[in-house]
């Protein structure tokens, strides 16, 4: 890494900073999903399209992740981080302002092509900021991020309509906001190497570099097979906020309150399972067993919700399919850390980029079977998914172990 871990000093004000942003990036990010039968009708885009611009921003973020390990290394993650944070509110305002498919399309991508930056280094600064209490601020992170989300129920209600555009202009200025909080920390960022490289220390080094070093844990069998797995549930946890809240809308006609009411019981769910997931692995539980049942009840809950009979039936699964998805994330993300604690800036653009290569195809799919079929199929189709990772998880447990035993190493 950037700097050895004895080198890092805590820098709690940017930690802060990190938490509220997440705050910010819940409500954001919650719009989407909820949002899209407003955006559809406005810009007169139809399901497949919207399935392939999810796809299509795919693209856009796979660029961004083979560029992160370069920029990182020149820029830091921290002002890289401020890029993302800035590039984002620009693709928010962008898609306020749209009402054609081509406006709303290039506002999506620019989002999708520069937000990565945020998401990735928002993971790797956190875990930078302070390197003794990193295994409880990744799992409170994630704990912040649904505590926000439950908020975010009453914002999509409230964006919700004609008007769905507002709230892309309030998720763009609070983006602002958060850019101008962290410019406010520079000075404590740019002492910490390992968040802002020094200039000399890019010019020495930038000869001695191997570019493909950014991915050379994919050279890992252990680690290949558990990326495998992180494609499966990353690609899908997105789509699980998409098309269950679509299901409800397209197949019940659910009106914007039931819809805000999903999103928020959704994210009741997904608090009530990372508040468990934090005192379960300080008294010993198995990070990995842990995480194998949370990915077996995901795969339940998606296969539950269009077999429900009615309306406020499937509305009221929305919970357990929070609860199953809520520490699925904060877990591997464990189970990541302790397994590959010496290059986290590596580790936190693979998480990331994991889904991004799921999410390239598996959106189109899910969109085409539910123009033709309905959005059951579909739903059963990523629980079928969600059970394969099961399998991957597993897999990546019995390599590592053999690894560790070949290595002579003690298990983490």
């Amino acid at each position: 890494m950037a700097a050895s871990i004895s080198d890092r000093k805590p820098v709690q004000r940017i930690s802060k900073i990190l938490f509220l942003m997440l705050v910010i990036n819940a409500l954001a990010s919650s719009l989407f999903g909820p949002l899209t039968n407003d955006i559809m009708r406005t810009c007169s885009m139809t399901l497949t399209e919207v399935g392939a611009l999810v796809s299509a921003s795919q693209a856009a973020v796979f660029l961004s992740f083979l560029a992160l390990p370069a920029l990182t290394r020149r820029l830091g993650s921290y002002r890289l981080l401020l890029v993302g944070i800035l590039g984002s509110a620009i693709g928010f305002f962008l898609m306020g302002v749209s009402r054609t498919p081509w406006m709303f399309s290039i506002a999506f991508l620019t989002q999708s092509l520069l937000g990565y930056f945020y998401s990735s280094c928002n993971y790797a600064v956190m875990a930078q900021c302070d390197v003794k209490r990193r295994t409880t601020n990744i799992p409170l992170m994630h704990l912040v991020y649904s505590v926000g989300s439950i908020g975010a129920g009453a914002f999509v209600s409230w964006a919700g309509g004609p008007s769905w555009y507002k709230g892309y202009y309030v998720a763009a200025a609070l983006y602002i906001l958060g850019l101008l909080l962290f410019l406010t920390r520079w000075g404590e960022a740019k002492g910490n190497a390992a968040l802002m490289p020094s200039i000399r220390r890019i010019v020495v080094s930038k000869h001695r570099h191997n570019p493909f070093s950014g991915f050379s844990l994919l050279l890992r069998k252990e680690f290949l097979v558990f990326f495998i797995f992180l494609i499966c549930v990353t690609s899908i946890e997105y789509c699980a906020t998409i098309y269950p809240v679509l299901f409800l809308e397209l197949s019940w006609e659910a009106t914007a309150s039931m819809t805000g009411l999903s999103v928020t019981i959704y994210w009741v769910g997904s608090t009530v399972s990372r508040v468990f997931v934090m005192p379960s692995l300080k008294k010993g539980l198995n990070a990995t067993v842990l995480l194998a049942t949370l990915t077996g009840l995901c795969s339940v809950a998606l296969a539950v919700i269009p077999l429900m009979p009615t309306a406020s039936l499937a509305l009221w699964t929305m919970p357990l399919l929070g609860f199953a998805f809520g520490a699925l994330n904060p877990v591997s993300q464990i189970v990541e850390i302790r397994r590959w604690s010496d290059d986290m800036d590596q580790v936190a653009n693979l998480h990331m980029i994991s889904g991004v290569i799921g999410r390239l195809v598996l959106p189109v799919i899910v969109s085409s079977i539910g123009e033709r079929s309905g959005l059951g199929p579909g739903l059963l189709l990523l629980a079928v998914l969600m059970a394969l990772a099961v399998v991957m998880l597993l897999l990546s447990e019995r390599l590592y172990r053999k690894s560790v035993l070949q290595d002579g190493g003690t298990m983490v």
